[in-house]
């Protein structure tokens, strides 16, 4: 994204935060295709293949409209996209409109969390959509090696850097087949230069 649509962009949510509910129309007006480009993936996620594009367009004016209570919380200096930055928020929306969709699972050999210890799925947030630092604060707190890990970061990488890697796993790990392309939109980075960061990162 272009910086001075960054701008325009801080400018909405800033409006936002003051009170503006319109802004989420202004929101969707001007950066309608981004977001629709991001309800696409999620509900590709989710399966649901029956969406038409006037559904589409219903929940991406959702996603806006779902920004307004909390903008004041959105960073404009942290990297993410609001429609990123509010991914949970979002893709509990799209749930919500077309039904949650899921395949069997295999529980056998999962372990107890008490007797493993609980992984990402065990930590309890506090907000809807924490920040990766309150994120690996969570696990460090649980977790030695998480604790490592994220001292490691902390001391070796930029803030923007630290965000990119972090993203760039998660959406590796989810199963996204073209994670650089994900992140890069994001951050507003070439996909290059999402693969040159991680590399350098890691």
């Amino acid at each position: 994204m272009e910086t001075n649509d960054k701008k325009r962009v801080a400018a909405i949510m800033a409006r936002m935060a003051a009170g503006d509910d319109a802004a989420a129309v202004t929101l969707f007006l001007e950066f309608g295709e981004q977001v629709k480009a991001k309800i696409r993936r999620i509900v590709r996620a989710q399966g649901a293949t029956h969406l038409t594009p006037a559904d589409i367009d219903a929940l991406a004016l959702d996603a806006c409209m779902a920004l307004v209570p909390r903008a004041g919380s959105w960073d404009p200096d942290g990297g993410a996209l609001p429609w990123v930055w509010a991914e949970r928020r979002i893709v509990s929306l799209v749930a919500g409109y077309v039904g949650h969709y899921g395949a069997p699972f295999d529980d056998a050999g999962v372990a107890d969390d008490d007797a493993a210890g609980a992984g990402v799925a065990g930590v309890a947030f506090a907000g809807d959509d924490p920040g990766d630092d309150e994120t690996l604060d969570h696990l460090a707190a649980r977790s030695p090696s998480c604790a490592v890990v994220r001292d490691a970061l902390r001391s070796t990488c930029g803030d923007r850097d630290r965000r990119v890697l972090l993203m760039f796993t998660l959406q590796q790990d989810g199963g996204d087949p073209s994670p650089a392309v994900t992140v890069g939109e994001a951050f507003g980075l070439t996909p290059a230069n999402v693969r040159q960061i991680v590399k350098r990162a890691r």
